[in-house]
């Protein structure tokens, strides 16, 4: 057997992740940090994280193209490797910031139940399924006034893989 054989793929890597150090990961970046941005982006520079690659940094980019956005891929530590991004986007005449974190081979529902461990998410206030791609949104005021959190995940494709966010009006 050969060396190359017994080497852990990327996708091998992320498969490995458990639910709860995702979420933990999740947790430590976005829900401590509500409205933020600034934190987790020194964090992230600290820490010495790995701008993403493309093609998963224009995958991963809002939809609005002109939207600040940065992210990072996070190869050491709790929940690694995930992909996390930062993006600012109005809304209700404030502006949000965003932080998500992502793995594309996480299950959806094993995550959302490990953050029930973390956070108070009580009923999701939607819950869409469009061509495949489901997205839930709770709100969270007890993280922060305003607050939300997002799930979105590929799982009526057939397909793990999901993205946990906060989005929190601007805090500095």
């Amino acid at each position: 057997m050969s060396a190359q054989a017994d080497e852990l793929t990327v996708g091998d890597m992320f498969r490995a992740v458990e639910p709860r150090a995702f979420v933990i990961a999740f947790v430590g970046h976005c829900v401590q940090n509500p409205g933020r941005l600034d934190k987790v982006g020194s964090a992230a520079e600290a820490l010495g994280y790995a701008d993403t690659p493309e093609p998963f940094r224009t995958m991963l980019s809002p939809q609005d193209g002109k939207a600040p956005y940065q992210s990072w891929f996070v190869v050491e530590g709790e929940g690694s490797p995930f992909l996390l991004g930062i993006s600012a986007a109005p809304l209700n005449g404030r502006i949000y910031q965003i932080c998500a974190v992502s793995n594309p081979f996480m299950d959806a529902d094993s995550a959302l139940e490990e953050m029930t461990t973390f956070v108070e998410l009580g009923s999701a206030i939607s819950d869409e399924t469009l061509a495949g791609q489901r997205a839930r949104v709770w709100l969270t005021p007890s993280i922060l006034e305003g607050a939300f959190i997002t799930s979105n995940d590929i799982g009526g494709m057939g397909y793990e893989g999901v993205t946990l966010a906060l989005a929190a009006p601007k805090q500095y």
